[in-house]
């Protein structure tokens, strides 16, 4: 099963999951907030680069990227039963999407520092230090 690429009014988020058996895989490219230089790209549950990240975190129920700055770029963490939590940051050509507990919410490549203040905002699994 595979779910692929969201659209939200004019703004889309290119994200793709794929389950296969027991396991829910993503597929997107990582994009820093601060400088717009590509980080990564997870095909699934293999890394094409990790540039310019802080932390990597994977275990069979959960996944976490955080970014140079110390900021959620993405975590994914299983809830038993049947619930999948997605929160981070992503940047497009034209918008940047946060996604936190507050929902979903899309930005202008303007407002970068207001996008910032929301993710912020969102909580890291707490797996290691994340620095200040």
């Amino acid at each position: 099963m595979e779910f692929k690429s969201f659209v939200f009014g004019q703004a889309s988020i290119d994200l793709t999951f794929k389950l296969i058996n027991d396991r829910l895989f993503i597929s997107t490219t990582f994009i820093d907030i601060q400088n717009n230089q590509f980080v990564g790209r997870m095909e699934y549950n293999h890394w094409e680069s990790k540039n310019s990240i802080s932390h990597f975190h994977d275990e069979d129920d959960n996944m976490e990227i955080i970014d140079a700055n110390g900021y959620v770029m993405f975590n994914m963490r299983y809830e038993f039963p049947n619930t999948v939590i997605v929160q981070g940051y992503s940047i497009f050509k034209d918008h940047i999407c946060v996604v936190s507990n507050s929902g979903i919410t899309f930005f202008k490549l303007k407002s970068r520092q207001s996008a910032i203040d929301v993710i912020k905002k969102i909580n890291p699994l707490n797996f290691y230090p994340i620095p200040k």
